[in-house]
């Protein structure tokens, strides 16, 4: 995987052969030359999908002669992420043209110029049926909250993780709406997270675990529970 400059978040991944790398390097570099766009180039599905849970891109970006080379149709996965950032299809022709496709409905358009349009929130491309802008990871750790207003602390199990929020099995009489701290073990040093309860699951209301939703506060996943989204141990899969 390669990185250019640009900053956080402002990225695009670019998933292809080797082979044809360099010449999306070649065409894809006033993207990062002139509008500071980070790209990241990624090889196969799981790579797609652990730098994307690192850090939401734009968009995602697909060789078509990768596609067509992927037998195994494995790289279908990352077309159906439910996201709000799009995934596309993208191919350069032997004259150097490059062209962005989404296939339902049909759009096309020239790559870089489309690319900067979808930056700029270009609403044709974008994913309005979805309403998730970051992937979470499947994630079995021990964790534990407080509140704001009390020392306490509160077991909890977290079972999911992504870079806006979390979900952790907790028994905990914490409201909608509570400022929290949420403690992560067991991925690195414990590392806490500063959010707010966004919903609850109840045991009246659900057959399933008690629990809590909570949103991180401003800034998110902290910099090394970022890093361990993208770590192979969490899972072979890990998406929720």
């Amino acid at each position: 995987m390669t990185t250019e400059g640009g900053e956080k978040h402002r990225r695009f991944i670019i998933l292809t052969t080797p082979g044809v790398q360099e010449l999306y390097a070649a065409h894809l570099a006033p993207l990062s030359e002139e509008h500071g766009f980070a790209l990241d180039y990624v090889s196969d599905r799981e790579q797609f999908i652990r730098t994307a849970l690192q850090h939401s891109p734009v968009a995602g970006v697909v060789d078509m002669s990768t596609l067509i080379r992927d037998k195994k149709k494995e790289l279908n996965a990352v077309f159906e992420l439910r996201t709000t950032w799009p995934v596309l299809r993208a191919k350069i022709g032997s004259d150097g043209h490059g062209e962005l496709l989404r296939m339902k409905p049909l759009l096309k358009g020239p790559l870089v110029d489309s690319l900067v349009e979808i930056a700029q929130g270009s609403s044709p491309w974008h994913c309005e049926e979805h309403t998730r802008a970051h992937m979470r990871a499947r994630v079995e750790t021990r964790a534990r909250i407080k509140s704001a207003s009390d020392e306490a602390w509160h077991r909890a199990n977290l079972q999911n993780l992504s870079q806006a929020g979390a979900f952790a099995v907790c028994y905990a009489d914490l409201g909608v709406g509570t400022e929290i701290t949420l403690e992560v073990r067991d991925l690195g040093e414990p590392t806490p997270v500063e959010g707010r309860v966004v919903w609850r699951r109840d045991w009246e209301r659900s057959r399933e675990l008690p629990g809590l939703g909570i949103e991180f506060a401003e800034g998110g996943l902290p910099e090394a529970l970022r890093q361990r989204l993208g770590d192979p141990e969490l899972a072979p899969f890990p998406i929720d």
